[in-house]
């Protein structure tokens, strides 16, 4: 169905009691109604920028990019009700959390009686001042805050309440990425060596090997783990509860992986024996890494304030002691090695670090395509841009060939280098015997006797056989 707007000029009469023509675009909802919207002072707006904006609104209302009837009035603050209400149950409570946070720095921003339809570019513009001015949060913020009202403002334009996004086609901005730290085998070791206890080792250990995210870990089950087959799986859990003999009732966490798929990794034969170990000393929780105690306190919580807070963390201080292993282990590198603590070094890591090192080491080994099964994302782009390093035998490596290739002296007769391919593959690598025996390049491939175009002989007879 076509659209038609048409372009008027409307009489306002001014204040001071004057009179000034305003352009006007004029169409027909599919409701009915007439709909008008200014874009101008005559005199201010020539005719020929008000026909060029009558027809890119044709073309957008008639391409289906903006509706063609006007939307409902509604304020800002009634739409964070409602887009709230709209997408509980189909995020993340972290994801919930992190857009409450957003659009209470819109509201302070641009207030709750704000129109929806009247946000613009201006608002967009008040908004950054007032974060880094006002608010004076970090660049990151200020970037994961515009990219969740877009995404808000999204919804709105596909609910009909606004013509267009005025966050669409602002550039975000780009804040410097931390870098990533790849913990090699020897810090692992060390870690491993000096936590004093076994649920550490083997929660270090399992994040190393299988690369599952802290949320991932916490919510294991000893039902997730195949002693058998030596792998471990990442599954969703139904909000439940369990009874222990002696004990009484506890509860059983509802959670859901990031992915919301199911995936099961393989694991080393080191890997399994910790677990087994850990297993050992369980006191009967099906968690792997969360005891009764720790799920009595939960449950608690859960009976006093009905649920668990999005930030609620199900294993206390695991940063702090994350980061004393850590500072424990270079002092034990340090020790081993015979050197000062200083000389050790040793950037700062997180839990999530235990997971890009095992990214970066299986990327040596298996193809991108299984690797981003086993970390559980979506697409392969992530496990490239944020999972995977250059470790320090990268640079070395090329280093090396850097060093070799700005070597004149170590290049042979062909061109390539030594130390880049090999002392056993140049010319001056090869015997006398094999030098002696090697045809020139001018001779492979031809007869004994005549050229390559002379006297050619049909294939039976080369080979001395006769076909039927």
């Amino acid at each position: 169905m076509t659209i038609k707007v048409e372009l008027h000029k409307r009489n306002v009469k001014l204040p001071s009691g004057g009179k000034a023509q305003y352009w006007t675009l004029r169409w027909w909802g599919t409701d009915g109604r007439r709909f008008s919207e200014s874009i101008g002072r005559v005199g201010n707006v020539t005719k020929s920028e008000a026909e060029s904006a009558r027809r890119e609104k044709e073309q957008a209302i008639g391409g289906g990019r903006i509706k063609r009837n006007r939307p409902k009035e509604m304020t800002l603050a009634e739409y964070l009700v409602l887009d709230r209400e709209a997408i509980r149950g189909t995020v993340k409570l972290n994801t919930v959390e992190s857009i409450r946070h957003s659009t209470a720095h819109a509201l302070k921003a641009w207030g709750g009686a704000t129109r929806l339809t009247s946000l613009g570019r201006g608002h967009v513009a008040r908004l950054k001042t007032y974060l880094l001015d006002e608010a004076k949060v970090s660049e990151t913020t200020v970037g994961k805050t515009l990219r969740t009202l877009k995404a808000m403002l999204n919804r709105a334009l596909k609910d009909g309440l606004i013509h267009e996004n005025p966050l669409a086609g602002v550039r975000m901005p780009k804040a410097q990425s931390r870098p990533k730290r790849i913990f090699s085998p020897d810090e692992t070791r060390a870690m491993r060596t000096v936590a004093s206890m076994l649920w550490w080792r083997v929660f270090i250990a399992l994040g190393e090997t299988s690369g599952f995210r802290k949320g991932e870990l916490v919510n294991l089950h000893w039902r997730d783990v195949d002693f058998e087959a030596k792998t471990v799986r990442v599954s969703a859990k139904r909000a439940g509860t369990f009874t222990v003999k002696d004990r009484g009732e506890f509860p059983v966490l509802p959670w859901s992986a990031k992915s919301y798929e199911e995936r099961t990794v393989p694991l080393p034969e080191s890997t399994i024996r910790l677990l087994a170990k850990l297993q050992a000393e369980s006191d009967g929780s099906p968690y792997v890494f969360l005891s009764l105690d720790r799920l009595a306190r939960m449950a608690a919580v859960i009976a006093a304030k009905d649920k668990l807070g999005p930030n609620y963390e199900p294993a206390n201080n695991m940063k702090a002691r994350f980061d004393l292993i850590q500072k424990n282990a270079r002092a034990f590198l340090a020790k081993e090695r015979g050197v000062p603590v200083d000389e050790v070094p040793w950037p700062h890591g997180s839990l999530h670090d235990l997971r890009r090192t095992y990214g970066t080491r299986m990327a040596r080994v298996v193809p991108m395509h299984v690797l981003k099964e086993y970390m559980g994302h979506s697409k392969i782009t992530t496990t490239q841009e944020y999972y995977l390093a250059a470790e320090t035998q990268d640079a070395e490596r090329a280093r090396a060939a850097m060093e070799a290739l700005s070597n004149p002296n170590r290049t042979t007769r062909s061109g390539r280098n030594q130390d880049a391919i090999g002392q056993n593959e140049g010319v001056e690598g090869r015997t006398d015997e094999v030098q002696k025996h090697r045809k020139p390049r001018r001779l492979r491939g031809l007869q004994k006797r005549g050229g390559r175009d002379s006297n050619p002989q049909p294939p039976d007879r080369q080979s001395g056989t006769l076909t039927n």
